[in-house]
This record gives structure tokens, sequence and C-alpha cells, in this order.
């Protein structure tokens, strides 16, 4: 198990899983009483929430999967509480996923999912730190793979946005506002650290949070872009 340093990112292997989910998921859905295993492949037009069995579903729901085994890895994550991202990106994939709740269920995962869950976590356990560890990790798909970073203490994150928020309820507080219950005012040092936080426009990597933000705000202008009508240009 390799111990790996703050900022250190590595892009992880996704599409042979993705294509290897495919192929036995295909497989399962020919079985008699999988239909809607079947139904779900073959929707080609999100509906609602609903994604369907596809190459981008699979591969979202890799990363979902990546980003679960890491949280294993973890301190922090009974302190604040983690989400349960396979199980959310499932739902969005099987129309009815009540979480292995049916025979059917129940053989899809074993069958389709069990492979691939166990190699994700072999691939975790190969670079991770050799305990448990309060860093945050950031993660995204990338294509058919998965890139992620590894973050800074969860503790120091977690301090500074105590901080700021402290410092947004003291504002209140002087402008005679009412404070939610049990808010915390920051005393004359939490408020010349918020101070020099700010000053310092402090962010993540430049593969962490801040990156990532831009990548979702440039892609938008893209699909904006493409979606204007075409036709002739020029001065009239």
């Amino acid at each position: 198990m390799k111990k790996i340093t703050v900022g250190t990112t590595l892009v992880l292997p996704g599409v042979e899983m993705v294509m290897g989910i495919l192929e036995r998921a295909e497989h399962f859905a020919l079985q008699p009483g999988n239909e809607l295993f079947q139904k779900m492949l073959e929707l080609k037009t999100p509906v609602g929430r609903l994604q369907g069995i596809n190459r981008i579903s699979v591969a979202e729901l890799l990363t979902a999967l990546y980003l679960d085994q890491l949280h294993n890895f973890c301190k922090w994550t009974p302190i604040a509480g983690s989400d349960q991202y396979y199980e959310d990106q499932i739902q969005t994939m099987v129309e009815g996923w009540t979480g292995l709740a049916t025979t059917q269920q129940q053989a899809f995962y074993r069958e389709v999912l069990q492979p691939v869950y166990e190699e994700v976590h072999d691939w975790v356990a190969r670079f991770d730190d050799s305990e448990d560890s309060w860093h945050i990790w950031y993660v995204r798909r990338l294509g058919l793979d998965v890139i992620i970073e590894k973050g800074p203490d969860y503790r120091i994150v977690d301090w500074e946005r105590r901080m700021q928020l402290a410092a947004e309820h003291q504002k209140l507080a002087d402008e005679g506002e009412l404070l939610p219950e049990g808010a915390w005012l920051a005393d004359d040092e939490a408020k010349r650290f918020v101070d020099l936080l700010l000053q310092q426009q402090k962010q993540p990597t430049p593969l962490g949070k801040s990156a990532i933000d831009e990548l979702d705000k440039q892609r938008r202008e893209v699909r904006r872009a493409s979606r204007r009508p075409r036709g002739r240009t020029g001065v009239l």
C-alpha cells in the first residue's frame, strides 16, 4: 500500500470496468424475469431522474464506487456524515431500485456489480495510506476513467469554514439581526484569521474544487453555444 502526498492526482482505470459492467448487464437482462433491466438498457432518453443503464451512467456509478471506497479510509466521515453515492447513482440507473430488496436486485448486484466493486476496492488499497486519514478526496469522472486528488486535512477545512461562519454570525449580530439557534460568534483572533483568509483567496489545488467549477462553467458555455441557431452571418 503506497502512501501519497497531498495534491497528488491520479487517473484510475475505468474503461474496461465500465464495458465489463455493460456486458454483464446485457447478459443478465436476457435471463427470464429480468425484463426491467432490459428496459433500462434500452432507455435512450432520460425520463426525469431516471437515466437507464448506459456508458455514461455506468461511468458515473464507477466514480461513485471509488468515492465511497475512499471515504471508507477517512476518519472524518462519521463526523460529517457520508453520502451513499453508489446507492444514489444506481437508483438513477434502475427504475424502482430499493437497495437489494428483491431477488432480481440481489442477483444483479452479485452477477453484474460485485466483481467491479471488489476491483475498485483493490485499486484504492494499492495507493491509499496504510491507515485511515483525515484527508479529503476530490473525485471526478474523466470520460470513462476516474480522476482523483488527495486534498487537505478535513479538520483544517472544517475549522476555516467554522471561522467564516462565525464571522457571518457576528456581522448579523452587529446589524441587530436574529441569529440562528446555536450560532457561535468569533473572537478577535478568529475575525483576523477570516480577514486574512479572504485576502489571500485560498483555493484548492488546480485539480480541486475550483478547477472543477471552472470546467463545469466552460462546458455549460460550450453547450449553450452549440444550441444557438445556425444561419447566415455578416453585416446587414
